[in-house]
């Protein structure tokens, strides 16, 4: 992935840099990061991945339950955390660091089940199925929502929905989209309202980590972008951004 032109920046920034970041967290969130068959795969975890130890950090990246992870992140002195969704709701929890892509937000049903889904009149008055610790339950609290289940995973979220628990779910299009392939399910048998807003997916870092390593990490995620990486990882894993 572009490995010496990363190599090249990193050796250039970490002789000002200092320490290294002291973790790296995130959770089970497909395509970005998370297990299958005994591995760990993920686009964003794979440019983090080889981005760490140029960047001085040898340890593992940390997989938490998204709300773990986050608390773990903004606890930290200097901790990096992705994906995360850039929204007000988290403007000042953490130093943005660098934009992976853009991704939206969307509802999703089953085809069987004839939900008007772009009629928020009718769908909130429904119980809809989010992510815990995702902006989605801000999101569709905006909107007038009040009957919000939280669940651990989007695997939980699709389960709720197919037993009839929920009228839909909410998640970001990468992310249900390729939670329904790895769950081995048709996408005809589902609906896509239309997005409810659209967000840039962070590596963001906690707000007592130091200036020159965010400065180091921003820059080898920039020059990672400039130089194709993060299009052909968005290719390998099959995504478009808006």
């Amino acid at each position: 992935m572009g490995r010496r032109l990363i190599a090249l920046l990193a050796s250039l920034l970490l002789s000002s840099a200092g320490a290294a970041v002291e973790g790296i967290v995130t959770a089970d969130i497909l395509p970005m990061a998370y297990h299958q068959d005994g591995k760990v795969r993920g686009m964003m975890y794979e440019m983090v991945q080889e981005m760490a130890p140029r960047l001085g950090f040898h340890g593992d990246i940390k997989f938490y339950p998204w709300p773990r992870a986050q608390a773990t992140a903004r606890s930290g002195a200097a901790m990096l955390i992705f994906p995360v969704s850039r929204t007000p709701e988290r403007e000042k929890l953490y130093t943005w660091v660098a934009p992976f892509g853009a991704i939206r937000h969307l509802m999703l049903t089953r085809r069987d089940l004839n939900l008007p889904l772009d009629s928020h009149a009718v769908m909130g008055k429904l119980p809809v199925g989010v992510l815990r610790g995702s902006p989605h339950r801000a999101m569709l609290e905006n909107l007038g929502y009040r009957r919000i289940l939280e669940e651990p995973s989007n695997e939980a979220l699709l389960r709720l929905l197919d037993q009839n628990m929920v009228a839909a779910i909410v998640s970001g299009d990468w992310v249900i989209r390729a939670t329904l392939q790895q769950a081995g399910r048709d996408e005809r048998q589902f609906v896509f309202g239309t997005p409810l807003s659209s967000t840039d997916i962070y590596i963001a870092a906690s707000l007592t980590t130091p200036e020159v390593e965010v400065l180091a990490w921003r820059q080898a995620i920039e020059a990672a972008r400039r130089d194709g990486v993060i299009d052909r990882l968005m290719k390998k894993y099959g995504v478009t951004t808006p």
